[in-house]
């Protein structure tokens, strides 16, 4: 790979990654899983080698890292926005019965 295509291709991951680390505020984009597989597509492009090898595997336990607390951390504020747009939709704006209901 030539010099200018080598710079080319690493301002474009490094913009990628950029991007994606100021959209990880947005909570419906991966922000993680994006900049891994930037990191993955980096490393094949210019070749691991063994400090990039080691390298890789950290930020790849740091994504799963990342990921599973995210998962365990925002669980109940997705419990409760779900019962939000559930609650809207439901007769009368409550997820619990109407009285009328009850029989």
């Amino acid at each position: 790979m030539g010099p200018k295509l080598e710079l080319l291709v690493n301002l474009l991951i490094l913009l990628g990654m950029s991007v994606t680390l100021c959209g990880l505020i947005v909570p419906v984009f991966p922000g993680l899983v994006v900049i891994w597989a930037l990191a993955l597509l980096y490393g094949i492009i210019s070749g691991f080698g063994t400090l990039g090898a080691v390298l890789f595997v950290i930020i790849t336990v740091l994504a799963i890292l990342g990921e599973v607390s995210d998962n365990l951390l925002m669980r109940p504020f997705h419990h409760m926005t779900s019962r939000r747009r559930l609650a809207k939709r439901a007769p009368g704006g409550s997820l619990s019965p109407s009285p009328s209901s009850r029989g």
